[in-house]
């Protein structure tokens, strides 16, 4: 069977070949028609064209999601190992030692009749409610729902030495203001092709706010989402006005912040401390007057290619947004509900902590939170539990508002835990 002669071709061009001889008059009729049916082609590829540009788009779309739901489920999973220890570790103590049940910020809830903080499950955290909030990278346009980048935004990759030679053979990027348009489907990213005796790469971005579109330079919170997702870390946040740069405040003591040794080139050791496999993060702090942002990227996991004995790696960011909140003078409030696992045993509260990411100095506990203390009864109806810390449980069910007050600034809150023993 001859298989060409089978094939069946959709969407030939309609237009059809017409022979005029030398010299020949064309009539106004076969004029009309030639141009009518290149009219319908040219129209037919466009629309085809459309069609294509809408799919690859929803597939951008579809993609984004994805990647983000099975990141956030990762992410919920490692945090759940560690509630999962915490159990462990409670099952190793004796009846007098202070056992521990912690609720992470993902898993808070506000109620509809209460004036609610802001529960970020993106970046798992808590902040107090916003009044008003003002990006400095974008303005936002409320006609159309656009948010539109400023020409005069400024982005720079670095550093200088990090260049194609030697053991670099190609870095390869997409449009660094992909950053700033707030698209989940829009990335920066950055492929390097190396040799097989690197072993990591660092690079930085340095943004320069634009002038043109801010009143004020005060910052008070930046929010930083990295490209892979949790694959990559975050070696550092700095910021400027007009001297040298600073590193912002709460880096250090941020959740899932580690320490690490290193040498520089003289064999000199030093500490630092960096966000290994960094999920989305959210910084906030006191204002300060800012008019350009350092990142600083670690990238350590690489494609390997055989064939030519190659790495590939790949870094970048989705979204950096730069921004200036106001807050609710009132008390914002979120609520954890905690549940005991010894139901043979009576539980005796002593104290409810709450671990913050934007402490300064991890000893120094300078946001007021006030907590108020509900048990449940049993029809699951929960009552104020009057008097202070400590106190034994009615039941094994605990419920715990949390309210934050009004400030200039707002605590970023990742998780709450209970203290309490066995009575």
């Amino acid at each position: 069977m001859n298989t060409i002669s089978n094939l069946f071709i959709r969407n030939i061009p309609e237009i059809k070949e017409r022979e005029f001889k030398y010299r020949s008059k064309m009539s106004s009729h076969e004029l009309n028609d030639l141009q009518t049916e290149s009219f319908k082609d040219i129209l037919d590829l466009f629309n085809k064209a459309n069609a294509l540009q809408k799919n690859l788009y929803e597939f951008n779309i579809a993609n984004s999601i994805e990647s983000t739901i099975y990141s956030k489920r990762l992410s919920e999973a490692l945090l759940k190992v560690q509630q999962t220890e915490e159990l462990y570790n409670n099952l190793k103590s004796t009846d007098k030692d202070f056992r521990t049940t912690s609720k992470f910020a993902y898993e808070a809830e506000v109620i509809e009749n209460d004036y609610k903080a802001i529960i970020n499950k993106s970046t798992n955290d808590i902040t107090a409610n916003v009044i008003s909030s003002v990006s400095k990278t974008h303005l936002y346009d409320e006609t159309y729902d656009e948010i539109l980048v400023p020409d005069s935004i400024q982005a720079y990759i670095g550093p200088d030495k990090f260049t194609v030679g030697g053991n670099i053979y190609s870095i390869e990027d997409s449009d660094i203001k992909n950053i700033f348009n707030g698209s989940e489907a829009n990335v920066w990213y950055r492929k390097v092709i190396t040799s097989s005796d690197i072993t990591e790469i660092e690079n930085e971005v340095v943004i320069a706010l634009p002038e043109d579109i801010i009143t004020t330079r005060l910052v008070n919170e930046i929010v930083i989402q990295p490209f892979p997702l949790g694959y990559m870390d975050i070696m550092d946040v700095q910021y400027k006005s007009n001297g040298a740069w600073t590193k912002i405040p709460g880096f250090d003591t941020h959740f899932g912040i580690e320490d690490e040794t290193y040498q520089d080139i003289f064999g000199n050791t030093f500490h630092r401390k960096y966000i290994p496999n960094a999920n989305n993060l959210r910084f906030n702090f006191k204002a300060l007057q800012i008019n350009q942002i350092k990142i600083k990227l670690r990238q350590r996991n690489f494609e390997q290619d055989t064939s030519l004995n190659k790495r590939i790696w790949y870094l970048g960011l989705r979204n950096v947004d730069v921004l200036f909140n106001r807050y609710s003078k009132d008390n914002s409030i979120f609520s954890e509900v905690f549940e005991f696992p010894e139901t043979d045993r009576l539980i005796k509260i002593y104290d409810t902590e709450v671990l913050f990411n934007n402490i300064t100095n991890i000893n120094d506990q300078n946001f007021n939170i006030v907590k108020e203390y509900y048990y449940f009864d049993s029809s699951n109806n929960y009552h104020r539990i009057a008097g202070t810390t400590p106190f034994v449980l009615n039941g094994h069910k605990l419920l715990v508002k949390f309210y934050i007050e009004g400030n200039e600034d707002t605590p970023n809150i990742y998780m709450t835990r209970v203290k309490y023993k066995l009575d």
